[in-house]
């Protein structure tokens, strides 16, 4: 891959990772999260030292990001769940 490839993705998981931070809604932060440590990871393996380090950083921080977003995440996902799916007993 082409250093200037993996300076690219490396600022596309930096990009990532913020828009995951604000985003009010945990299913779609959990997504970009995980977009931004895919990009990272990338960056990673094919970046020169300085990259792979600052792609290292962002990794981190996006794995962080996802395993504090993903409770809340299932939780909506499961409320979203019961409402749609009632239980036979309150048809």
């Amino acid at each position: 891959m082409n250093k200037e490839t993996a300076r690219t993705m490396m600022w596309a998981a930096l990009a990532l990772l913020l828009v995951s931070a604000m985003i009010g809604a945990p299913e779609a932060g959990v997504l970009m999260a995980a977009l931004a440590a895919c990009c990272a990871l990338a960056a990673l393996v094919y970046g020169s030292k300085g990259i792979r380090i600052a792609a290292a950083f962002i990794l981190l921080a996006a794995l962080g990001l996802s395993a504090a977003l993903y409770p809340a995440a299932n939780q909506d996902v499961a409320a979203y769940r019961d409402r749609t799916h009632p239980t036979e007993g309150a048809r």
